[in-house]
């Protein structure tokens, strides 16, 4: 006789990301990575790879610690 209506799911609240950054995302993968690498991965250009990881950052999807970038994917 548990009352459950107010069970819900966990809801992420960040703005998705975008095609692109799914890109970023997903080279990212589980391990961190300098923007070299994800270039490299990606074949996107260094400066585009910065432009949508600082997109990325702004939108809480990843972090940047002494030159390396990782995914905050729960």
């Amino acid at each position: 006789g548990l009352d459950t209506r107010r069970h819900g799911r966990w809801c992420d609240t960040r703005v998705r990301p975008t095609t692109q950054e799914h890109v970023i995302l997903d080279a990212l993968g589980n391990t961190p990575k300098s923007v070299d690498e994800i270039a490299l991965t990606t074949t996107l250009s260094v400066i585009d790879v910065a432009v949508l990881l600082g997109r990325l950052e702004e939108k809480n999807w990843v972090a940047h610690t002494d030159g390396w970038w990782e995914a905050l994917i729960n």
